[in-house]
């Protein structure tokens, strides 16, 4: 199975710049937070983390995944099914 790869050099600087502020967000505001007596808003933030980030990642990789295709082609062809699915859904059909 071949993996995917970056179309130009800036594309890959761009996901690694981008990889970095992520990692910097995760790693560097939360200990800020902690020596500053920040330590019950760091409880908050890591539960918001697990609550929101993990569910997130976990359907963009399912996506991706199932559809065989990158995750924004994926939910191009997915957001018509949501919008039936929610109009039915209103019409108490489901």
């Amino acid at each position: 199975m071949k993996g995917g790869g970056f179309s130009s050099k800036v594309g890959l600087i761009l996901a690694a710049a981008g990889s970095a502020v992520g990692l910097g967000n995760i790693w560097k505001f939360p200990y800020i937070a902690g020596e500053n007596g920040g330590a019950a808003f760091l409880i908050v933030y890591l539960l918001c983390v697990l609550l929101f980030g993990l569910p997130l990642i976990m359907t963009e990789l399912l996506v991706g995944k199932r559809s065989g295709k990158v995750y924004l082609v994926a939910l191009r062809w997915l957001v018509p099914i949501a919008i039936i699915l929610i109009f039915l859904n209103s019409l108490g059909v489901l």
